[in-house]
């Protein structure tokens, strides 16, 4: 066994839910085919080990209004199919180690990501090297300051808001943050959930097994609907 023959299953039928507000935020530019998925503040995170073909994907946020003019994300995917997904598989990254994915028993979740600040991404393994190396270089020049490169530089360029933007907008933050113009590297990124965790990413396909999506679940269902599903 190794960690691309991987296939564990895990129903993420609910992300296919009307009831979601669809919102294509920007194109993901993946140079290698190889994603990460991570914290935007957090370090280098492992990419997953199944790949895609090289090129521009869309990314979009499903998002719900869970009392009027309150918003949040349920989901984050990459689409590589303008299709739904009908089977999930947990997204395998080469760092995890095999016995324990053995082991797994499937009343927990498995792997996923850290994000602290809430903010999390999408990002090809080339741009983030390269974002890694740019967060590094301005720790570097500003010494003992205390300045955080997201708060000061990331999220300054990748997010505005116009003054006559909609409540959902206000809400539920997103842009892209452009790494390398030249050598066409991006991250997108977009607040998670309810803001910092531990999340799970998942592989969509169709019935042909066609990759359809890569999608972080930020577990609403299984913290907000679960408390209120009896209101």
């Amino acid at each position: 066994m190794n960690h691309k023959s991987i296939e564990i299953e895990y129903d993420l039928s609910d992300c296919n839910s009307e009831a979601f507000n669809e919102i294509e935020i920007g194109k993901i530019k993946l140079n290698t085919g190889k994603i990460v998925a991570r914290g935007v503040e957090n370090g280098f995170a492992t990419p997953f080990s199944r790949t895609v073909e090289p090129g521009e994907y869309p990314v979009k946020l499903y998002v719900h209004e869970i009392s009027p003019n309150q918003y949040i994300v349920e989901y984050a995917k990459i689409k590589f199919r303008d299709e739904k997904a009908n089977r999930w598989l947990y997204a395998i990254t080469e760092e995890m180690d095999l016995e324990e994915v053995k082991n797994f028993k499937k009343e927990t979740l498995l792997g996923g990501y850290i994000t602290t600040s809430g903010f999390s991404c999408f990002i090809d393994e080339e741009a983030e090297t390269l974002f890694d190396e740019k967060k590094f270089n301005f720790f570097k020049e500003q010494k003992r300051s205390k300045k955080n490169y997201l708060e000061k530089v990331v999220l300054p360029e990748a997010i505005t808001i116009s003054s006559d933007a909609k409540e959902l907008e206000k809400q539920v933050k997103w842009g892209e943050f452009k790494i390398d113009d030249a050598n066409n590297q991006n991250m997108i990124l977009f607040f998670s959930g309810w803001g910092h965790g531990n999340y799970p990413v998942f592989w969509g396909y169709n019935d042909k097994n066609d990759t359809v999506e890569l999608t972080i679940d930020f577990l609403i269902r299984d913290t907000y609907w679960n408390h209120h599903e009896d209101e």
